[in-house]
């Protein structure tokens, strides 16, 4: 049995999916695979009481979405059940700095019952390596893993100051698998998508403008945004089918660039605050997507009008793709 230690119970598409794609993964290669339950995340509750307002009835039925699709994860409780081996990883379970988490001792590999614990591109975002000082705990579960992989650049220079392994750069689990079977059919057209957790008004400029030239309605997933068109909650699978159908989209967030990749998507990321996008864009030769809404119409205009050749992107994607499933299956054999 192989045991994963991640944030699936988070409601946002990149938690579900990344969860999903490495359990799917995982049982193409013949493994039986659960996902270990914890409590880390610190959801927000929804007013039980009071006038729902548009805003609030989004995110209720968000995460209904979401919810409905973690069904299809296998789920068990941590209890004394021998794994294995269990995977921690991936998105930012090492972010100490991320107040919607708690550093517990599982998600360094501490209190399970396992035959091998390996990391399969954990994040710290911003976390610093210093900053493990003030919960030791996790240096010392760290120091006892067995092979380790991550996904940014911040994470590998910090982590080869905790560990004597040698690390290796890995893909978000999200580009293990082939959606192509799996995606529903879209049923609007000629729109701009947007997917993020909210926009400054630098960014809402740039959208409703080009938009607007484009003559585009625009969709917003993931946050409500009382200037968009529509504001949908889709499933998982939906959503990633509305990014490959949208004429253009537009994101912030880290899991809304890599689906943009995914689908060979046209795209402008708002990403610069977040060292995971500037990483995987430059390591795609895609840093120029990256922009930010500061700089101007005019400026980032010239980069929405230039297509994007993913026959140029593809063989780099395919190598570290490669890579990355040699390495997590050598370190399951190992």
């Amino acid at each position: 049995m192989i045991g994963i230690v991640t944030f699936f119970n988070a409601l946002n598409f990149g938690a579900v999916l990344q969860a999903y794609a490495l359990q799917t993964y995982l049982e193409k290669q013949g493994y039986e695979v659960m996902l270990i339950k914890h409590n880390s995340i610190k959801q927000k509750k929804m007013r039980k009481s009071g006038i729902k307002n548009d805003e609030t009835l989004f995110f209720e039925k968000h995460h209904s979405a979401i919810r409905e699709f973690q069904k299809q994860l296998k789920i068990g409780h941590k209890s004394r059940q021998f794994f294995e081996t269990v995977i921690l990883g991936s998105d930012e379970i090492w972010n100490i700095r991320n107040l919607g988490c708690r550093p517990l001792p599982i998600l360094y590999g501490l209190g399970i019952n396992a035959g091998k614990v390996i990391a399969y591109a954990p994040s710290l975002g911003k976390t610093k390596y210093w900053q493990f000082v003030i919960f030791p705990y996790t240096i010392f579960g760290i120091k006892k893993l067995q092979s380790i992989g991550v996904r940014d650049s911040n994470t590998f220079d910090a982590i080869s100051k905790l560990s004597k392994l040698s690390l290796e750069y890995v893909v978000d689990p999200t580009f293990l698998i082939d959606y192509s079977q799996i995606l529903p059919p879209v049923e609007y057209s000629n729109y701009v998508l947007i997917y993020s957790y909210g926009l400054d008004e630098n960014e809402k400029g740039i959208i409703t403008k080009y938009a607007k030239g484009e003559e585009k309605i625009i969709i917003s997933t993931g946050t409500y945004l009382e200037w968009a068109d529509l504001n949908l909650t889709p499933s998982p699978f939906e959503w990633i089918s509305l990014i490959k159908n949208a004429d253009y989209f537009f994101t912030n967030t880290f899991h809304g660039t890599v689906f943009a990749i995914i689908t060979n998507q046209q795209f402008i990321s708002f990403g610069s605050h977040s060292d995971k996008v500037v990483d995987l864009l430059k390591s795609l030769g895609l840093i120029e997507r990256n922009q930010n809404a500061s700089d101007g119409y005019d400026q980032i205009f010239k980069f929405i009008k230039k297509s994007i050749k993913y026959e140029d992107v593809s063989p780099f994607l395919e190598e570290k793709v490669k890579n990355s499933k040699k390495f997590l299956n050598e370190a399951l054999r190992r």
